[in-house]
């Protein structure tokens, strides 16, 4: 069972509406080793439970008054029927009109005007060091065998895979990249499994040497790191982080100013390659880089919040806009354009799923804040209301 069918699980539970079969599947999924760290996250996560159910009460409420509405417009219709006769003529002259605009919508309209715009899926393309290319997907992955002929490959097996089929120097390093609209997980020779969000790249060796645990990242990722006594090193374009054996949540995307790492379990260093400095940060703290000036902030934050993205969840925290927005152009494939500056800096806090399309979020911030928006194909435009 995936991630997404056991926070599914935990948040009906919240709202009581869990069936006697989905409580006993709920109760055996918690006893397994390999879930009780996700279980333990999500109920730690009670205020977003609440949240949601406050959401789901109000978006109910809200489709119940959308219907009174559609059964009053019904109603209406009947009054109008005495002015049935002067819409008759009226639809004579404009029929040329209408037809004219029908055509061109049915020929040479978009298409995909107005289509929902879907949320991001698991994708990702492998650079191995031969500059072979392959492409993942959810599910079983097409590989080529030494003499050319196809096999199918489990997602889970396919590097154990590539390390059998031919011989690599450790020197050289594979580059996974997981594009916008994406995300991706894996685990690494020594063991550590590691999430890529959206518009994240990672470069590794698909064996590690014996001197150190080394891999590149830009981007987003959550690791958790494999405990053993070579030093496992996240190296991004402005600094390095030492660990030893730890989960933490490291966003770098170069288009940001700093780079935020929060710690969830263990100690790491950081070094920083502007100013050097270095600084050591124990669970449950956060640190951020500066990017001009090197200089490093450590302070005390709930670090699983950081992470929610790889558990399916948005939740943004007194944030700009134009901040929001970018991290959801991330995950959805967008345009945007905003009323004013001032709309820009609006800061507000909104918690999501991500498997919803896009609409589903903007209505939702529509309904709880003072922004309204209007959508025409991929564009948004956001404006105060």
């Amino acid at each position: 069972m995936s991630n997404d069918e056991i926070i599914n699980l935990l948040v009906k539970q919240k709202l009581n509406e869990l069936t006697l079969e989905e409580e006993k599947k709920l109760a055996n999924l918690s006893q397994q080793e390999k879930n009780i760290c996700l279980v333990q996250q999500i109920k730690s996560l009670v205020p977003l439970l609440e949240d949601y159910t406050r959401y789901s009460q109000y978006n109910s409420d809200y489709y119940r008054y959308k219907q009174e509405v559609l059964r009053k417009s019904q109603c209406g219709k009947r009054k109008r029927m005495r002015l049935s006769h002067l819409y008759k003529y009226a639809a004579i002259l404009l029929f040329p009109f209408l037809l004219a605009i029908s055509i061109y919508y049915l020929f040479f309209a978009d298409k995909s005007f107005n289509q929902p715009i879907p949320p991001g899926k698991e994708l990702a393309i492998l650079e191995l060091p031969s500059k072979e290319v392959i492409h993942f997907s959810k599910g079983a992955v097409k590989l080529y065998k030494i003499d050319g002929s196809e096999m199918i490959v489990e997602r889970e097996k396919v590097f154990e895979f590539l390390k059998q089929k031919q011989t690599f120097d450790q020197s050289n390093y594979s580059t996974i990249t997981v594009p916008v609209g994406g995300i991706y997980s894996l685990d690494l020779s020594d063991g550590t499994h590691i999430w890529l969000n959206s518009n994240s790249k990672m470069k590794f060796p698909l064996t590690f040497n014996k001197k150190e645990r080394r891999i590149w990242i830009e981007g987003e990722a959550w690791l958790n790191v494999a405990k053993d006594s070579i030093p496992f090193i996240v190296s991004t374009q402005f600094q390095d982080i030492k660990v030893l054996g730890t989960s933490f949540n490291l966003t770098a995307y170069p288009e940001e100013r700093s780079i935020t790492t929060a710690l969830v379990s263990g100690r790491i260093e950081l070094t920083s390659l502007v100013s050097e400095e270095k600084t050591v940060i124990d669970a449950g703290s956060c640190v951020r880089l500066d990017k001009n000036t090197g200089e490093t902030t450590v302070f005390e934050d709930d670090a699983q919040y950081y992470g929610l993205w790889h558990m399916g969840i948005f939740k943004f925290r007194e944030q700009a806009l134009e901040d929001i927005v970018r991290s959801l152009q991330r995950w959805y494939k967008f345009d945007v354009n905003y009323q004013s500056e001032a709309v820009k800096q609006m800061r507000f806090s909104v918690v999501a799923f991500r498997d919803n399309d896009l609409d589903s979020f903007f209505d939702l911030l529509c309904m709880t804040t003072s922004i309204k928006y209007k959508r025409r194909g991929n564009r948004i435009v956001l404006a105060e209301n």
